[in-house]
């Protein structure tokens, strides 16, 4: 079946990236075409089960009962599931807040199914030059059709009509109309003869339809998204969720959409992580280190004095690390030696006897695992080429004088253990730092680490020696890395 389905079609669904979003209204509009999102699917590895069930089952065309079947246990055993009261991320309310259900799996389900199929129907009208036009296909198996979208059953407009930028199906949940391309032999034949249309499933309908040829004027309502704080014109026989031009949804598209709204401001954006402007008073919070953690108790504390800390950060460390810090699960594992991020578990894991011995400041340890999440999850820094190759010209530089970095390594005084870190897996160990990783065994690892360390340091404002200049590119490509990846 996989070998059938086409490509655009699984590529939809495939290429987007995690959306967190406690309401529908969280992730709006052209968000959706590089984003996957469920609403109150605040935990990341539940939203990845969600992403990859739906990956499935367009790639191998599942029903939406195997669907259901392959979902539904994985989210109650994750407790993802039924009503739950939680917080609500924006307000500090509490809510009643339905989960999964199987009215909500359905939901889901067909969007993206539908979706993912239009898209790539779309994309082949668009490709072949005989399909001058498209029609619009009102549901014959909607039980309760929308009597708008009835009335545009029938209508053919030339296919980079305007219009279809604000109706080409689907355009409201649990919409089944459809569109068809159509040739300019296949318009001119309609026109004569009508169109055959099948009835309805209540029996009604039917027969011969007259073809309508000319757009039909618009009636627009206002909507106001509360959560993003913004007014739009919302045309007649479309839901708010979906007032936006769907066309734009393949990859090449959306990012070049994302690359066009960002273009303005996103130098701005550069210029803000990397001012030095920042008042003393506020460095000063930022640097830090956070209580000393030497037991279970205060590293739970930790967390929690973490998330204020972050409150003194600059955009988009202060998004990212909150969003982090309030998605991320901390979990005892009596395997684990000290703290870490465990991608296996999508967890921070620990070891509660460990951590007296290894006595580490819970600013500094929550800025480096939680920015190791979001590389994993979402930077995934050891693909960026750039990023790369500005680690291996380091390497080299250092690997030709060895000597020299050493000597520049002693004579500096209080050494943040961050850059020991960097020069670490710099060097092979080659430096000799008081804190010593160990064996650097691939590029992945030491990709992984320098990220790691560079955004706690940028976060945090650390100030760093110069070096040498050896770390200037590093640190550059991580900073631009860091805020591509909050785009």
């Amino acid at each position: 079946m996989a070998d059938i389905i086409p490509k655009a079609a699984t590529d939809y669904i495939k290429n987007k990236n995690l959306k967190v979003g406690f309401s529908y209204k969280d992730v709006w509009h052209e968000e959706h075409a590089t984003g996957f999102t469920v609403a109150k699917a605040m935990q990341l590895d539940v939203l990845s089960d969600v992403h990859n069930a739906a990956i499935q089952a367009v790639e191998k065309g599942q029903s939406f009962e195997t669907f259901k079947k392959n979902l539904k246990p994985t989210l109650q055993e994750k407790g993802w599931w039924g009503r739950k009261e939680m917080e609500d991320p924006l307000t500090g309310k509490t809510v009643d807040a339905q989960l999964g259900s199987d009215r909500r799996l359905k939901t889901i389900y067909n969007t993206n199914m539908r979706n993912a199929f239009l898209i790539e129907k779309y994309k082949r009208i668009m490709d072949d030059p005989l399909m001058t036009h498209i029609m619009y296909v009102s549901s014959k198996s909607s039980v309760h059709p929308r009597p708008i979208h009835q009335q545009w059953d029938g209508l053919i407009l030339p296919k980079d009509d305007p219009w279809w930028g604000l109706h080409l199906p689907q355009k409201e949940y649990g919409c089944k109309c459809d569109f068809q391309g159509v040739s300019e032999f296949r318009k001119q034949k309609y026109e004569k003869e009508g169109i055959p249309t099948p009835k309805r499933i209540d029996g009604s309908g039917g027969g011969v339809i007259p073809v309508k040829t000319e757009a039909p004027p618009e009636v627009y309502r206002t909507y106001y998204n509360e959560r993003k704080g913004t007014t739009e014109k919302v045309p007649q026989g479309v839901h708010p969720s979906f007032n936006w031009d769907q066309r734009k949804v393949s990859r090449q598209e959306a990012a070049k959409w994302k690359m066009e709204q960002s273009k303005q401001n996103y130098e701005e954006n550069v210029a803000k992580i990397t001012s030095t402007a920042m008042p003393e008073e506020q460095v000063a919070k930022l640097n830090n280190p956070g209580v000393l953690v030497t037991s279970e108790k205060e590293l739970k504390q930790g967390l929690v004095d973490f998330k204020k800390h972050v409150e003194n950060m600059e955009e988009p460390y202060k998004s990212i690390y909150s969003r982090y810090a309030e998605t991320t699960e901390l979990k005892h594992d009596d395997f684990m030696v000290g703290i870490g991020y465990d991608p296996d578990q999508d967890a921070l894991v620990y070891h509660k006897r460990s951590l007296k011995a290894h006595q580490m400041n819970a600013n500094i340890v929550f800025s480096h695992e939680l920015a190791h999440r979001y590389d994993r999850l979402e930077v995934k820094s050891w693909e960026n080429k750039e990023f790369v190759g500005a680690i291996e010209a380091a390497v080299d530089k250092v690997k030709g004088s060895v000597d020299k970095y050493n000597e520049l390594y002693r004579s500096l005084k209080n050494v943040n253990p961050a850059l020991q870190d960097i020069l670490s897996a710099l060097s092979d160990n080659r430096i000799k730092v008081q804190y010593k990783h160990g064996v650097w065994r691939d590029m992945e690892m030491k990709s992984l680490e320098i990220f790691a360390n560079t955004s706690y340091l940028q976060a945090n404002h650390i100030k760093l020696p110069g070096f040498d200049g050896l770390l200037d590119d590093i640190m550059k490509i991580s900073k631009t890395m860091f805020l591509k990846g909050a785009m």
